[in-house]
């Protein structure tokens, strides 16, 4: 009988074992699991609530819409850049439908030079048109672009005289012996320097990138969240 007693006993003691054997596995699995709510709970709250920069001095800058409008809207792009292209012929013609053209915002375009020679050489011709008639800064600016899609992305197809060739088709009156003057001697380039220093500032490694009031953008295509953050600016500068 007591060696039956002793066999009664020894699984319990294994089970005894099992469960403290489960205690550090437990306690993994609920360290996890607040970490993973912890995760959730604080990209929740940088979704609520994202970084807000201040904005740079838009003085000398191309700023189309009324310059008194409550919401900025920036676009930090390259001429050479393919996505850009695509952001300007697809999402640009809604932000100025639905904002800049009814005064509750106004773009800005920031050359973002990260493809070259090619890209200077493309935004020098943008500065040089918007120095020397800035109401028609925007057709040239649109005539860039469209030059960009025929022409394949690979080759170097930003020359001076096509440069010239689009300024004298949209910039009625300009000058293009001075023009193309300018464009050799780089005259524009202090803006560009600007413009550069502005996209270090922000640490800008991509093109598009749009910036709201400060508030950058994680997806510069997703037209529902730059509008809805739009949107709420326009609320806080009621208050």
């Amino acid at each position: 009988m007591a060696n039956q007693s002793k066999n009664k006993k020894k699984p319990q003691r294994r089970s005894a074992n099992n469960r403290n054997s489960m205690k550090p596995l437990v306690g993994i699995t609920l360290a996890f699991v607040a970490v993973i709510v912890l995760l959730v709970v604080l990209s929740t709250i940088k979704n609520n609530h994202p970084t807000r920069y201040e904005l740079p001095s838009l003085a000398d800058q191309q700023i189309l819409g009324d310059e008194s409008a409550p919401v900025t809207v920036i676009s930090f792009g390259d001429y050479l850049c393919p996505h850009c292209y695509q952001w300007d012929k697809t999402v640009f013609p809604k932000l100025i439908n639905d904002y800049i053209e009814t005064g509750k915002a106004k773009f800005v375009f920031i050359n973002t030079l990260f493809h070259g020679s090619q890209s200077q050489l493309a935004s020098l011709g943008s500065e040089l048109v918007y120095a020397a008639s800035p109401e028609h800064f925007w057709d040239f600016h649109a005539a860039l672009f469209d030059a960009q899609a025929q022409h394949d992305y690979s080759s170097n197809w930003v020359t001076p005289e096509l440069l010239i060739d689009l300024a004298e088709k949209h910039v009625p009156g300009i000058d293009l012996a001075k023009f193309q003057e300018d464009l050799t001697d780089k005259t524009a380039l202090p803006a560009l320097v600007t413009d550069m220093e502005i996209v270090n500032k922000y640490n800008i490694n991509s093109t598009p990138t749009i910036m709201i009031n400060g508030i950058i953008m994680e997806n510069a295509y997703d037209y529902a969240k730059i509008s809805s953050t739009i949107n709420q600016e326009l609320e806080a500068s009621k208050q």
